[in-house]
């Protein structure tokens, strides 16, 4: 990706030019594994490691019967400005999978930076499937290096009819969960974060499908922080799929809270739809704020964006927002992208 800022000032990390690899690597399948290697710079997502990429190797086995395997290392891609000498990141998931009925695996991740230790995580993370129609999903990940759990969060959902519910709960601690982030957006930074400060949630949601296309969903979510104290956030929903390859929403939240930024209201419409070989997206967001923020009350967010199928193979796409909030008085930004998909092959039985 690119990225050029238009303005006269730097951007949040001080560059008005921008420009990173994401991802390339080759996939490489593995008869004798079972599984598969991947080589190059990898997006990795294995229990504790959410969403890293890294610069070297992942190799994933399901060889033995009921169980998975999973390993990877090389150097981190982060965000940060220093230099990548003594950067190494390692680690790895075991899972066993009883089918119809759970997988629950172990995670592992290791990190030096700069040859010192920078982050050291371990996790569970568990879906069950009890009955036909209920799912449970949970992680629960424990920072080694500080000695404390980093985040709970478990979900479940039950079908039932025309009716889905929904029930969830999560706890975060801020000193083990921020500190250390291979992102620059969730650095440590005690002018916005409270070391000290944790955070419980628990909540469900409830949707009906009317008829074929429309439903209604109503939710609710309280928080109970042990400094900002506590806050409820509850609403509803409607969507609805008016013609073939076109629908709808809207939906209607409210934050209130103790604290003024526990305190606003929050509407979304969005429209989606195809034109021939064209998609077509609109999404309108707005928080009204009970007291202002740096001199602003509402906050939206007008999001447009398309796709064209050129070719089987090939989608050009551009995306458009603009956005006034309490941040920037005028903020408009516009992505361009062109998506080639291909496959290759080649004569052999594997590695």
């Amino acid at each position: 990706w690119l990225r050029k800022d238009l303005t006269s000032t730097d951007s949040f990390d001080n560059r008005s030019f921008n420009s990173d690899l994401q991802y390339a690597y080759f996939d490489i399948p593995s008869n004798a594994l079972k599984g598969i290697i991947k080589a190059g710079r990898v997006p990795i997502v294995e229990g504790v490691a959410t969403f890293e990429n890294v610069d070297g190797l992942y190799i994933h086995s399901n060889a033995l019967e009921n169980f998975g395997f999973s390993l990877y290392g090389g150097v981190p891609v982060e965000t940060d400005s220093d230099d990548r000498g003594g950067d190494f990141i390692y680690g790895g998931r075991i899972s066993h999978t009883m089918q119809s009925l759970y997988t629950i695996g172990l995670s592992y991740l290791k990190e030096k930076n700069d040859s010192n230790d920078f982050r050291e995580e371990a996790g569970l993370d568990l879906t069950v499937t009890p009955l036909k129609n209920l799912d449970i999903y949970g992680r629960s990940i424990y920072n080694v290096d500080t000695s404390g759990w980093m985040e709970h969060y478990y979900y479940a959902r039950y079908l039932y009819s025309d009716f889905t519910f929904g029930a969830e709960f999560s706890w975060y601690d801020y000193e083990h969960f921020f500190s250390a982030k291979t992102n620059n957006a969730f650095r440590f930074d005690e002018d916005l974060i409270d070391p000290d400060e944790k955070v419980f949630a628990f909540g469900g949601k409830v949707g009906y499908l009317i008829k074929d296309g429309l439903t209604v969903s109503a939710d609710y979510k309280k928080y109970s922080y042990d400094i900002q104290g506590n806050a409820d956030y509850f609403g509803a929903e409607i969507q609805y799929d008016f013609a073939e390859n076109w629908g709808g929403g809207l939906s209607v939240h409210r934050m209130k809270g103790k604290e003024k930024e526990h305190k606003y209201y929050t509407a979304r419409f969005y429209l989606y739809g195809q034109v021939a070989k064209t998609d077509l997206t609109l999404d309108l967001i707005n928080d009204h704020y009970d007291e202002k923020r740096n001199g602003v009350k509402n906050a939206y967010t007008l999001s447009l964006a398309a796709t064209r199928n050129l070719t089987d193979n090939l989608r050009l796409g551009a995306d458009l927002s603009y956005s006034h909030n309490p941040e920037f008085d005028s903020d408009l930004r516009v992505f361009a992208k062109l998506l080639y998909s291909f496959s290759a092959s080649y004569k052999g039985g594997g590695l």
